[in-house]
């Protein structure tokens, strides 16, 4: 996968503990790093979907409805990013940060 935006939805080749989608959180002019930092995201009708308030802000996609786990952030080789984009959480780009506000400033 060549270039990856910030906020850009990855679809995942296998799923686990029901993630099916990834969140790219870091820029797009890091692109030399061999690492890339991403939110997991399950869809909200999924069992283990579990609502964490800000910490797990929702995402539309098509009509589609993902929650995004800000919580378990982590940083992969980029080389494991290999499904489609499926879209962009951009919209969604506020409630993300704040996300992420609340788990690092703890506001």
């Amino acid at each position: 996968m060549n270039r990856l935006a910030f906020l850009d939805v990855i679809a995942i080749d296998e799923t686990h503990d029901g993630i099916c989608a990834l969140v790219v959180f870091q820029s797009e002019h890091l692109s030399a790093l061999d690492t890339v930092l991403v939110v997991p995201c399950r869809a909200v009708e999924a069992a283990s979907a579990a609502d964490l308030g800000r910490l797990t802000p929702v995402i539309e996609l098509e009509g589609c409805k993902l929650r995004a786990y800000v919580p378990e952030l982590a940083s992969i080789p980029r080389s494991r990013l290999t499904g489609e984009v499926l879209g962009s959480a951009t919209p969604s780009r506020e409630a993300m940060m704040a996300g992420l506000d609340l788990l690092v400033l703890g506001w």
